[in-house]
């Protein structure tokens, strides 16, 4: 199994997100966001590229990004104590780098209301896969110290 593989999947034809590590899985249910962004008029914040850059590689077709409507909010959610994840938007995150925009219109959502968009949220699991998500990505045993608690 790869760690920390992040992909973006679709289940049962819905826009997903997934992080996957060795200690589980996390799919993060897309299509639903959008459609409640939307609906509740969810406020659009700027979010500098560069730091949505930290925790995004880009591995998809970057002629389609450089296509790829700006106007339109990327998401990005809270993973805990102030780490954040671009969980839709990669394209445009891409787009933006390639062309020198410095901030992305994005909703935010906080840890309380993302978890209601996880495909069978566990607690124990999220956890698990999120430190082991930091810690590959960040490469430091000490933020997991600090990340829940």
């Amino acid at each position: 199994m790869l760690m920390g593989y992040i992909s973006r999947c679709e289940t049962a034809g819905r826009q997903t997100f997934c992080i996957e590590t060795s200690s589980g899985r996390i799919v993060w249910d897309i299509a639903g966001m959008i459609l409640d962004m939307r609906s509740m008029k969810w406020p659009v914040i700027h979010i500098k590229t560069s730091k949505l850059r930290i925790t995004s590689r880009f591995y998809g077709d970057s002629q389609y990004a450089m296509q790829t409507d700006m106007e339109e909010p990327c998401i990005v959610v809270e993973l805990g104590m102030g780490m954040d994840k671009l969980v839709d938007g990669n394209h445009r995150l891409y787009k933006a780098s390639r062309l020198g925009i410095e901030h992305l219109p994005c909703y935010y959502l906080p840890m309380n209301v993302h978890r209601y968009y996880i495909n069978g949220y566990d607690e124990v699991t999220y956890e698990r896969v999120i430190s082991e998500f930091v810690v590959q990505t960040y490469g430091s045993n000490d933020l997991i110290c600090k990340f829940f608690t």
